[in-house]
């Protein structure tokens, strides 16, 4: 009876983390037509998954500078000739980060009238002393 009680409890938690798996990773973005193929979808959709959760959990409270859209975006773009250089992905991780402060900047002055303050980060903080 307390197995029994113990996985009716975490139902609730699978069925979050299975929505989850929906929306962030693409579990439910399959066209297979065998076992095989629908078994690699799943378990590498869990696997990235279980990734980004791992993240979460070492980041914290911290936001991290890209997100997991614009991630997808920028590797799908990448990756859609041919195997991207270093140097490729630095430049499109440039121009994403570029854009996030510029959509910041825009926000921050069309609610406010004013420029925003500017970003404290560790390598501003360090150039600073």
């Amino acid at each position: 009876m307390e197995e029994l009680l113990r996985v009716a409890a975490a139902r609730h938690g699978i069925e979050e983390l299975f929505e989850a798996a929906k929306g962030e990773v693409g579990l439910a973005h399959y066209e297979v037509r065998s076992w095989t193929g629908w078994h690699h979808h799943v378990t590498l959709s869990l696997l990235a998954l279980w990734f980004l959760r791992q993240e979460r959990e070492r980041l914290g409270k911290k936001t991290p500078a890209l997100t997991v859209q614009q991630t997808r975006a920028l590797f799908s773009r990448l990756l859609r000739n041919h195997p991207p250089s270093a140097a490729a992905i630095a430049r499109e991780s440039s121009t994403v980060l570029r854009r996030n402060v510029e959509d910041r900047i825009y926000a921050w002055h069309a609610a406010t009238g004013r420029p925003p303050p500017p970003l404290r980060s560790k390598l501003t903080n360090k150039r600073l002393q």
